[in-house]
Parts: C-alpha cells; structure tokens; sequence
C-alpha cells in the first residue's frame, strides 16, 4: 500500500510542462495502485489515428432532409366544348414551404368522343385543356418540384359531360 505522503508527492510532482497540475496517466496509475491493472496500460500514451472529420459545408448546417412536395391524384367534372381550367393550387403544398413548379407531364384521351387540342398552364397552378365537342373522359399528369426534390406524378381526370355547353 502506498503512504499518503508517498501518495501525495507523487500525485502532485510536476509534469512534463511544469504544472503541478497531475496527469490522466498519473492519476489512473496511482488509483490503480500496483495490482494487474498497471500491468494493462500502456508505457506510452499513442496519438489517436483520427485526429478530425471535415465534413461539407451542407451537412454542418443542417441534419434536415428535403421532403419532396406534395399534390394529389383528384377527378373534375366539366361542362364544356372548348376550355377546362383546372386549379390545382389548392392541392400542393411543401413540407418546408419552399416555392413549388408544376410541370405538365403526360396527357391522353382515357375514352368517349372527346379528344385534346392542347394542354397548357394558364397561371403557376392552373392548368387549361383546349378540347374538341364531344364527352368524355381526358388525363393530365402533373409533377412538382421544390428546387430539390421532384413528387410523384399526380393524374388529374376530367370527364367531360354531355351537358348545356357541349356540342351536338
């Protein structure tokens, strides 16, 4: 057992930068006194193989990921011969509010007599169909994109009714 003068000279003998201050290594040896677990540590501390990470500059300021925008597959029955506007601003949104694009993707007769003349945005979310007379059921698919990210692509179904406007 070591004595407590022993102990304390040698707990607070100065360091190799003349502190008086006792070392980690001092310390845990002396705690540990003469047993096996000297035995286990090191004669020399060794320097750390990694001494820091860089990381980029986009994953120190943020952990957060980008969620894509969100829109929704939706059905608009219309009474025309000639123009569908379809507003579809009221059903996208973006998780982190950034400005959305819409872009159109795909259009098609789904069946009927109806067929497209063009397809168009009249505004950012509203979508015009020039049609020839006729009913029956057309597609749009949109997509929308955050600046970061796309959706998936949404079907607009417009079934047009042979009502009051439509030609005969």
């Amino acid at each position: 057992m070591i004595e407590v003068e022993q102990f304390e000279q040698h707990f607070w003998a100065k360091n190799e930068w003349g502190s008086s201050m006792p070392s980690r290594r001092k310390t845990i040896k002396t705690l540990a006194g003469a047993g096996a677990v000297v035995g286990l540590l090191p004669t020399r501390w060794t320097k750390p193989a990694l001494e820091s990470i860089v990381l980029p500059a986009h994953a120190q300021t943020s952990d957060a990921v980008n969620l894509p925008p969100v829109g929704e597959s939706f059905t608009v029955d219309a009474f025309a011969d000639s123009a569908i506007i379809v507003d579809v601003g009221p059903r996208v949104s973006d998780p982190e509010g950034d400005p959305i694009t819409l872009t159109i993707v795909d259009s098609g007769v789904l069946g009927g007599g109806l067929s497209i003349d063009s397809v168009s945005l009249s505004s950012a979310f509203e979508i015009q169909v020039s049609v020839n007379n006729g009913s029956g059921e057309i597609f749009v698919d949109y997509q929308l994109n955050d600046g970061m990210s796309d959706s998936p692509v949404y079907r607009i179904t417009i079934t047009n009714l042979d009502g009051p406007f439509a030609k005969k």
